[in-house]
């Protein structure tokens, strides 16, 4: 009975983040809201995990959500991984940028005879 508590209120916690998410995107929010309600029912009815399961062709209710938790993990490794590929792209694109700004700086510093504090010769 306590687990059961402690799965409601993790999972209704996860479901404000996801309603509040659905503002930045909303396939994420409305994914993470359908898993979520779908985990709280789970938890009030555990024996329907086995009537889904045999829907999909799984033998038990408790291999489904293994099946089910393996293939989120694995698209959440991908996902973290197209986004840290992203930041990459843009922090190397940044530096790319601060140093060609910073080399243009030192050439009109050189031709206008100012020394790197900013004081002319």
């Amino acid at each position: 009975m306590i687990i059961s508590v402690l799965l409601v209120l993790t999972l209704t916690c996860v479901s404000v983040y996801a309603y509040r998410a659905l503002v930045r995107s909303a396939i994420a929010g409305l994914v993470l809201l359908f898993f979520s309600f779908t985990a709280i029912f789970f938890v009030f009815f555990p024996e329907q995990t086995y009537v889904v399961a045999n829907l999909l062709g799984v033998g038990r209710g408790t291999d489904l959500l293994l099946y089910v938790c393996f293939m989120i993990g694995i698209i959440l490794m991908l996902l973290i991984h197209v986004k840290f590929q992203q930041q990459s792209i843009l922090i190397t694109n940044l530096a790319r940028a601060i140093a060609i700004h910073e080399y243009a700086n030192s050439k009109n510093d050189v031709r206008s005879g100012k020394n790197n504090n900013g004081t002319t010769r």
